[in-house]
């Protein structure tokens, strides 16, 4: 007969089939006074047992639990430090004892987690001082946890001081992610000293309301062309989302300039209704190569209901090239449907 001291017992059991058993028993029916005998599957050799400790130790463990936390804390090779900061959340904050123990541990996953839960459970008035001793970790990413909050503490010249003198790019680049430039802009003006690529194009996208509002276009453009595809998306998406006020006289440029890439990612990135109509009209642009007025036509396709298509399908029907030739072709045969 199942009982829970028998499968209690069966966790030691030297059948595997038995022992599993065991273990779906206790999990099934929430028997968390097992939790101690879970301890010896942490490093089991088998990874489905190693699952199960995971998730006993995630589900279970609380501040009652402290005890046996400290307890494995205790083992001379330091064995459990990870795998007890990753269910540190389940602790109030004011388990001293154990952040302590944990925080000195030489492995930086370890002391990243630890800081994280520090950093999500400290008062808004306590972030910055452990955000500036944080930064003192050897490990980049480490420091990383410190930077990613800073967009909740008062922005001062010691802590950005501290942030530009960190060896890493990563932290600089982190940090003016989390700045505003209404709100920053004394801060973030300070970077500008820095030539790395990556910094430069991150002062552009914190600044392009103002580039725009200020006709700095070639910046942006040059800017745009010398950047990877991820980068390129990055910045169409800072413009969209500004008012179509702002970024009008913009687009006119790249339109005079023919600067069909940038432009053509714009309008089809967007959903403003002057961005579609302009889809539209540079879908019927000979000027434009042929690549990028296919890309046109396939996000076109979508609004067959919305837009009078017929003096498209015509134009691409009389071009001279098959494949602009066949998507008119396929247009028509939508229309009929």
């Amino acid at each position: 007969m199942v009982s829970k001291s028998t499968e209690i017992k069966n966790l030691n059991s030297r059948d595997i089939p038995t022992r599993r058993k065991a273990v779906r028993w206790l999990i099934e029916n929430d028997i968390r006074e097992s939790l101690t005998n879970f301890v010896k599957f942490i490093d089991d050799d088998d990874v489905w047992f190693r699952e199960k400790a995971k998730y006993v130790f995630l589900s279970w463990c609380s501040d009652e639990s402290l005890d046996l936390v400290l307890d494995l804390l205790s083992n001379r090779s330091r064995k459990y430090d990870y795998f007890i900061s990753t269910f540190l959340s389940n602790f109030s904050s004011t388990v001293n004892e154990l952040i302590e123990k944990l925080i000195d541990s030489e492995n930086p996953l370890v002391r990243i987690n630890v800081r994280k839960f520090q950093l999500s459970n400290l008062k808004t008035n306590n972030i910055k001082p452990l955000i500036l001793q944080i930064l003192n970790d050897p490990d980049y990413r480490v420091r990383m946890v410190g930077v990613n909050f800073i967009h909740l503490v008062e922005i001062d010249d010691t802590l950005i001081n501290k942030i530009l003198g960190d060896n890493h790019s990563k932290i600089k680049l982190t940090a003016l992610e989390k700045l505003n430039y209404s709100e920053h802009s004394q801060w973030i003006n300070k970077f500008d000293k820095f030539e790395d690529e990556k910094i430069r194009f991150n002062l552009i996208l914190i600044r392009l309301s103002e580039l725009i509002k200020t006709n700095n276009f070639e910046l942006i453009t040059s800017s745009f062309l010398q950047s990877n595809l991820q980068l390129k998306r990055k910045l169409v998406s800072g413009i969209i989302k500004l008012e179509w006020t702002t970024i009008k006289d913009f687009i006119d440029f790249l339109v005079i300039k023919k600067e069909w890439e940038f432009l053509i990612l714009i309008v089809n990135s967007s959903s403003k209704s002057e961005l579609i109509s302009l889809r539209y009209d540079l879908s019927l642009d000979n000027e434009i190569p042929i690549e990028l007025r296919l890309k046109l036509i396939k996000k076109l396709k979508g609004r067959i209901n919305d837009i009078d298509l017929t003096p498209l399908i015509e134009n691409l029907e009389e071009s001279g090239d098959m494949r602009l030739i066949q998507e008119g072709e396929l247009l028509r045969g939508l229309l009929d449907e």
